[in-house]
């Protein structure tokens, strides 16, 4: 909008937009009026009928016509009025007294053009002009009441088309960020990974990566950014595009911090990002992780035995919200075969029958019932998700499940003594 265009007073009953040269399509509509009126006025009295009887119709028709629109505009472009209701007076007065003039000038020209005299001075002309500038008044209410809606549809016409646009857009946009993230599954020497990721909308603010170091060991990590859509899913890039730089080097509380500042300095303060960032080192299966905001990770044992939640120290703050943030890394040695299952709290959060959040102990569960499953990560959002259609409707939040298993490069025999013979006093 330019500076001429917002200097301009704007107020809600402004006149409806006319749309270039149909405005002006009722001139032949109003001509049509005038010869139907005077062919009936002709079938009730016969010695009404003249030769010229249906051109001299058409020409009454078109002038009223002609006359009420083109007082209609004067006026209120004049008055400029500012209500409602002073609009639809002035719209009803121009009506009025234009169609009256052109009646008259009508008169005029008919007899100009064909010598017949179409009114005589006096009372029968005050009540001629007065009847039919009623009558323009009526049939321009009409035509007005008929651009109005006209001008309603091509507004929803435009809006759909925009919404349209606005639809493939977002497809565009979830293709992108699907191709943003890694692939959901694999298998490496040293480990098996899965994951799942399941937007509320369109696009996700959820996010997972996995990468391999230079020293050989597995990056992985999950976040969650505040809020959903389409802005949500823009951070969700940035922070994934980041991942692998801020990881290359440094411990990962000097990461969790250099990728704070970062965010600190970009987002809104309404806007942060809960994020779990892990690495492996398939050799020895320690894991090491840092959580901001994320849920905690939860321990599951060699072939879907013992599961518990792994507490790591800090303030645990979602980064981006303060320009610091008190991280503490925390550290555990994985057994053969067991895993590590970060999650977004959209699954725990989905929402039951009455419309409340489930619960963690209830995702616990569910954790547990995927025991010996193919794909326990994809077994996990199904659970939820057949829960759910169950329950209050569609998942209120994203969700983002990521589970990686060591898998020691050793004999099967090695690795099922090594099992059987651990404990869980960790």
């Amino acid at each position: 909008m330019s500076a001429a265009q917002r200097s301009q007073p704007q107020t809600g009953t402004e006149t409806p937009r006319r749309r270039g040269p149909s405005a002006w399509y009722h001139l032949p509509i109003s001509a049509l009026i005038g010869v139907v009126l005077m062919a009936l006025l002709g079938l009730i009295d016969p010695d009404t009928m003249h030769p010229l009887s249906l051109v001299i119709g058409a020409m009454v028709g078109a002038c009223i016509g002609g006359g009420a629109s083109l007082a209609e505009r004067l006026l209120l472009r004049v008055a400029r009025p500012r209500r409602k209701s002073t609009n639809q007076l002035t719209r009803v007065l121009g009506y009025g007294i234009g169609g009256a003039l052109g009646y008259l000038v009508s008169g005029l020209l008919i007899g100009w053009l064909f010598g017949l005299e179409l009114w005589n001075v006096g009372d029968s002309l005050v009540l001629a002009t007065a009847s039919f500038g009623i009558f323009a008044v009526l049939v321009g209410l009409v035509f007005h009441a008929f651009e109005v809606l006209r001008g309603r549809l091509e507004d929803s016409v435009a809006q759909l088309k925009e919404a349209e646009f606005a639809a493939r857009e977002l497809e565009t946009a979830r293709g992108i960020q699907r191709r943003l993230l890694p692939p959901p599954a694999s298998e490496r020497p040293g480990y098996l990974l899965r994951a799942i990721n399941r937007p509320a909308r369109v696009v996700a603010g959820d996010l997972y990566d996995y990468f391999e170091l230079a020293d050989g060991r597995l990056a992985f990590a999950v976040g969650d950014v505040s809020g959903k859509g389409l802005g949500a899913s823009l951070i969700m890039a940035t922070v994934k595009a980041r991942l692998p730089l801020v990881f290359a080097e440094g411990s990962l509380e000097e990461t969790a911090r250099h990728l704070n500042r970062l965010l600190y300095q970009e987002l809104d303060r309404r806007e942060f990002v809960a994020l779990l960032l892990a690495r492996l080192d398939p050799t020895s299966g320690v894991v090491e992780w840092v959580n901001c905001g994320l849920p905690d990770p939860i321990l599951i044992g060699a072939a879907g035995g013992h599961q518990r939640e792994l507490t790591s120290g800090g303030d645990r703050r979602p980064l981006g919200l303060a320009s610091s943030v008190d991280v503490h890394q925390a550290r555990l040695e994985l057994r053969p075969g067991e895993s590590l299952l970060l999650y977004t709290d959209g699954l725990p959060e989905s929402l039951d029958e009455r419309g409340e959040p489930r619960g963690y102990d209830w995702f616990a569960r569910q954790v547990e019932a995927t025991k010996g499953s193919a794909d326990p990560a994809a077994s996990l959002l199904d659970r939820v998700l057949a829960a759910e259609d169950g329950g209050a409707g569609g998942p209120e939040d994203d969700c983002t499940v990521l589970r990686v298993e060591w898998r020691p490069l050793q004999s099967g025999a090695a690795v099922a003594a090594a099992a059987s013979g651990s404990g869980d006093g960790r």
